[in-house]
């Protein structure tokens, strides 16, 4: 997407949806040549802006994120040595040191880590020395072989395989440990939750580097249309979209934390 997309989105977004929360995230956002651009705009046009990033790129924009972002969530893997396993030799420390440019600006700054069998047993010290306001952790998000087999074969590829049948009862335990720790900021723990229909469908579009529109942004094996081929209230209130919210669930939508009530978070 070009500059000129998303100003077009954009103007449309002013008209048919003003006020709307826009949420940037990828890939990684930070490495878009005209993130400073599109986010001066979207301030201007009077967006409230939130952001996920990896947070190695924050001192690329740093003044931007301090004074616009209403919310920056940072995605940490635990602590310095997990993280650098996972991403990186030296990663962490360039975090923490974006992190510690936004100190005292308007935005929120929050860790995310999704709990996987990697990380399970690094959780105690949270937030790891990191200067943020608050932690939320996910559940991992996999599918098992008989749920694979309710997709199709494009939709299951990249889920096959991925089952970790230890991975409930590592992560129970985990859950219990947390709950006996005291943390200097609020963490909470946003579960799979497998009732009720999801509602993200009816509040929320996923516009991809290229375009392509979805209602979910785990689960992109389909596309409910082109903004730059459609109007977002083509695309919002059309046909394709009505049919995926009146399909309801998929197998996949039982592992997901969106549909997560402030009853079923579990907080620290």
């Amino acid at each position: 997407m070009s500059f000129s997309d998303w100003t077009g989105v954009l103007k449309q977004l002013r008209d048919y949806a003003p006020g709307s929360t826009l949420v940037l995230w990828g890939g990684e956002p930070l490495l878009y040549p005209h993130f400073r651009e599109v986010t001066e705009l979207a301030a201007q046009s009077g967006f409230p802006l939130e952001i996920i990033t990896n947070g190695t790129m924050i001192a690329r924009h740093a003044d931007l994120l301090k004074s616009i972002f209403k919310r920056i969530f940072v995605s940490v893997d635990g602590p310095e040595k997990v993280h650098d396993a996972i991403r990186g030799p030296g990663v962490f420390a360039k975090v923490k040191e974006g992190l510690e440019q936004l100190k005292g600006g308007n935005a929120e700054l929050i860790m995310m880590s999704v709990l996987a069998p990697e990380n399970l047993d690094t959780f105690e010290t949270l937030p790891f020395g990191l200067p943020v306001d608050r932690v939320i952790l996910h559940e991992m998000i996999y599918l098992t072989d008989a749920e694979c087999r309710q997709l199709t074969s494009s939709a299951a590829e990249k889920w096959h395989g991925n089952d970790c049948p230890d991975y409930p009862s590592q992560l129970r335990t985990t859950i219990e440990k947390l709950r006996q720790g005291k943390y200097p900021v609020p963490v909470e723990f946003q579960p799979h939750f497998e009732g009720g229909n999801c509602r993200e469908p009816y509040r929320h579009l996923h516009i991809g580097s290229d375009g392509e529109t979805t209602f979910c942004t785990d689960f992109m094996n389909y596309t409910l249309g082109n903004v730059r081929d459609h109007t977002l209230r083509e695309i919002f209130e059309g046909e394709k979209a009505e049919r995926f919210r009146q399909n309801g669930n998929k197998p996949f939508c039982s592992h997901c934390s969106w549909k997560n009530t402030r009853e079923s978070i579990v907080t620290f």
